[in-house]
């Protein structure tokens, strides 16, 4: 976990509903506004995506892949995917220069794999192959609101993984590896406005330093 990077590395992380896509693109377009070179990336889920197809296969659901895929094996093939979009496409806009705000990141697949009590021996070294952002800031949101807002969602109806009590799981593990990780945790029940303004503050104390 030890590369240089020329740019600035930031993720957003947080239980579905939490509001993590909202906020990476008002993010994005809130620190163009102050002038920075600023672009946004997401995980390619190339393997993971074959995972969704087999559970499409075994159940009718691509989304209801617990416990029919076995936790360890599907979220060894997620790592390496989250490791190979880093290399491919997030190395290189660092390596330029970009500042890069991360849907998601190191600090969501390394919680989701503990929620679901994947065993970390072949897991764990992958995810270290990819570097921790200079910070990531954790969207911190009850499940039980978090449920709600997934409901009422009408781009993208709710999933068979986003369950309330997966979620709870979730919430309980990505507090657990905040404590150890550069992680800034903000009120996600608190405005749009403010959560995104207090994202955008955090940033501009790093990359205008």
């Amino acid at each position: 976990m030890g590369q240089r990077m020329e740019g600035n590395l930031f993720s957003l992380a947080g239980i579905d509903g939490s509001g993590k896509s909202t906020q990476v693109h008002l993010v994005t377009q809130a620190l163009r506004d102050e002038g920075l070179d600023v672009v946004s990336a997401k995980t390619e889920l190339w393997a993971t995506d074959t995972v969704f197809e087999l559970a499409r296969s075994l159940t009718g659901d691509p989304h209801d892949y617990h416990p029919h895929v076995p936790a360890t094996l599907r979220e060894f093939v997620v790592a390496c995917d989250v490791a190979t979009s880093y290399r491919r496409h997030i190395a290189p806009l660092l390596a330029a220069g970009r500042t890069v705000i991360w849907d998601r990141g190191p600090l969501c697949y390394r919680a989701y794999a503990r929620a679901y009590e994947a065993d970390p021996e072949w897991i764990t070294p992958v995810h270290d192959m990819v570097p921790w952002p200079v910070r990531t800031f954790l969207l911190e949101l009850d499940a039980d609101t978090a449920w709600l807002r997934v409901l009422s969602r009408s781009e993208k109806p709710s999933q068979t993984d986003e369950a309330p009590e997966f979620l709870r799981s979730v919430r309980r593990a990505y507090l657990e590896i905040a404590q150890h990780a550069p992680v800034t945790v903000i009120d996600a029940s608190a405005s749009t406005t403010a959560v995104t303004d207090r994202i955008v503050a955090g940033i501009l104390a790093v990359v205008t330093t």
